[in-house]
């Protein structure tokens, strides 16, 4: 009995993900799996966020993924509006981050990656001031509005 042959990929090079983007996916679903909801306040819109508590450095190890990935990873999880940092942490406090919306070829493919080879620090600066006027017209939350101003006040 033969297995039957895998047909080639129909996709051209430059409309395949590269690696990053399948390891942006694994960390999300493993956030997602030890995330907790949260309420929040009348004041903050009410409903519920869900938030993931702990060491990021320690997911990676657990995804066994290297340590030059976490950077670009949570760039990218960033940048796709996947996630949204609430607290660093540092030493022996875990950081939070709020779980957005799960990674896609479709976000993905909307902006260009930060680390695309060709971009500038100010090619990066302006998404990132791109990125954060989204999230406040999305979210429209007061203190995103005071990063954005500060943000833009410091690119231009």
């Amino acid at each position: 009995m033969s297995t039957p042959a895998v047909e080639p990929e129909a996709a051209e090079e430059s409309d395949q993900l590269p690696a990053v983007f399948q390891h942006c996916c694994d960390v999300y679903t493993a956030m997602l799996e030890k995330a907790k909801p949260v309420a929040l306040s009348e004041e903050e819109g009410g409903g519920n966020m869900i938030v993931y508590e702990g060491f990021l450095t320690q997911l990676f190890k657990d995804l066994r993924l290297s340590v030059p990935y976490f950077t670009s990873v949570t760039q990218e999880l960033k940048r796709m509006g996947s996630i949204r940092q609430l607290r660093r942490g540092g030493g022996q406090a875990p950081s939070q981050w709020e779980l957005v919306k799960a990674p896609s070829e479709e976000l993905w493919r909307e902006s260009e990656p930060m680390n695309k080879p060709g971009k500038s620090r100010m090619d990066i600066l302006e998404q990132k001031v791109r990125d954060l006027t989204k999230q406040v017209n999305d979210a429209e939350l007061p203190e995103l509005k005071a990063i954005v101003a500060e943000l833009a006040r410091k690119v231009l």
